[in-house]
């Protein structure tokens, strides 16, 4: 077992590595006026409409301006409205490393969700998410609806962002999931371990990504964020009960979804009312 300073010392490194992944204020990611593009489409300030569909061409340099928004969301932390609730997700995601190894063995040592993990298999909800976007951009192709298009855009944007940031972080703390470890097995500090990694999840990471741009762009619908939370919430939840995850993984990676769909994904993409 780890002495009591090593555990403190774990501790104080996870917290300061979920601060730098913890969600932001919506206008503390907005760029610059300097740093907007000449075209005036690409790394444009929040809040500056763009009045048409983000071109295909464009979309790669897009993507660049979000990924230079995320990874420089630390600078942000001396705002008092950023540093709080990044504090929150620190220091809540530390704390569930502690439950960490004993839910994990709760979910191990159960059937109860045997029907349930059918249904939810990683497989499955994986290729659910990834197969969300290209099946929304398909039914609004078909229903000329630019809104939607754009939607749909947004949403392959932040998957594709959470999974970089998830697949990043992975590697930087190399913490297996509890899925290779024995039920007696102490797992609580196994941070660089040089194996492959899991923390965060990335299918939480993703699914609330989506789930997020969605619920954002669509917000007028009063039922769509709900449906939307509550199939990524569903999603990050059978990575507990297949023993997948730890729950500082699910919350960490969920957290940084939410952000990324929220706010590092431009909401100046809005091209008419969602209600149209």
């Amino acid at each position: 077992m780890p002495s009591l300073t090593t555990k403190i010392t774990r501790f104080a490194a996870l917290a300061l590595l979920a601060a730098f992944s913890a969600p932001a204020k919506e206008a503390d990611f907005a760029e610059p006026e300097n740093r907007t593009a000449p075209s005036g489409r690409v790394c444009q300030p929040e809040r500056v409409e763009n009045n048409s569909l983000v071109p295909f061409r464009d979309i790669a340099a897009d993507m660049a301006c979000q990924q230079f928004r995320i990874w420089t969301f630390p600078k942000q932390l001396r705002k008092r409205n950023v540093l709080l609730p990044s504090l929150a997700v620190a220091g809540i995601t530390a704390g569930l490393v502690l439950s960490d190894h004993s839910v994990a063995n709760s979910f191990r040592g159960t059937n109860t969700f045997s029907q349930f993990n059918d249904v939810f298999r990683s497989n499955y909800t994986k290729n659910a998410i990834l197969a969300t976007p290209f099946a929304f951009y398909g039914l609004s192709l078909i229903r000329r609806d630019r809104y939607a298009q754009q939607t749909a855009i947004e949403a392959g944007e932040a998957l594709l962002q959470a999974e970089l940031v998830a697949a990043a972080l992975k590697a930087i703390t190399q913490r297996p999931g509890p899925g290779g470890f024995a039920p007696t097995a102490y797992n609580h500090g196994t941070w660089f371990s040089g194996h492959s990694g899991a923390f965060p999840s990335s299918h939480s990471a993703t699914a609330f990504a989506v789930a997020s741009v969605f619920a954002r762009r669509y917000s007028n619908h009063k039922w769509v964020p709900y449906v939307a939370y509550g199939s990524a919430s569903l999603v990050a939840f059978s990575t507990l009960t297949l023993v997948g995850h730890y729950p500082s993984e699910v919350f960490l990676g969920s957290a940084i979804g939410f952000s990324i769909g929220n706010f590092a994904i431009p909401r100046s993409r809005h091209v008419e009312s969602a209600g149209n």
